[in-house]
């Protein structure tokens, strides 16, 4: 449970400075890290040009020659894909904020004549979470598709899928949509 523990707080912190810039802008800041996620695969790109890739199978260091193309279409791709999961993570932040504000209404007490059953709950944090976590996939699927198709890498489409997926709804159930448990 350490490890599990170390792993999420280590995870969440990560995203703070993205949840805070996401946050304080109100979704203006999403165009920024998108550039910053393109800045990243360039920044890669160029160390793989200038030092190579060695391979550890075959004890063989090649060095890639990416054409203008190939250069400026990954990380622009690379960057749509973060965008489109900051785009996401708005819409978890929005319901984040939905649910605080729930938590606080008298829904379901004896105060109230609306019903609030745990069904209806884990029905709302299940879709959320899940959904985070299919987005994040999604993302890790288009960088797979970006690194396979374009720059000719051998990668396969489902590599990192899963740990993405996991740790968007976990980030997503256990961070976001907290409120709801």
């Amino acid at each position: 449970i350490w490890d599990f523990g170390d792993w999420f707080l280590d995870t969440m912190g990560e995203q703070s400075m993205q949840m805070a810039l996401v946050l304080g802008t109100g979704g203006m800041a999403i165009p920024v890290l998108g550039a910053i996620g393109a800045g990243n695969k360039w920044n890669d790109m160029d160390y793989e040009m200038e030092h190579g890739i060695y391979d550890p199978d075959t004890g063989i260091t090649t060095y890639p020659k990416y054409s203008a193309f190939q250069y400026y279409s990954s990380g622009i791709l690379y960057g749509g894909a973060e965008m489109l999961t900051e785009y996401a993570r708005l819409g978890q932040f929005k319901a984040l904020k939905r649910n605080f504000k729930k938590g606080w209404d008298l829904k379901g007490t004896r105060f109230s004549r609306e019903a609030f059953t745990t069904r209806d709950v884990v029905k709302r944090w299940s879709s959320g979470t899940a959904r985070e976590g299919a987005e994040e996939g999604a993302a890790q699927v288009l960088q797979n598709a970006t690194d396979k198709f374009l720059l000719d890498k051998d990668v396969a489409l489902t590599d990192g899928v899963v740990e993405a997926f996991v740790t968007g709804a976990t980030i997503s159930g256990l961070g976001f949509q907290a409120p709801l448990l």
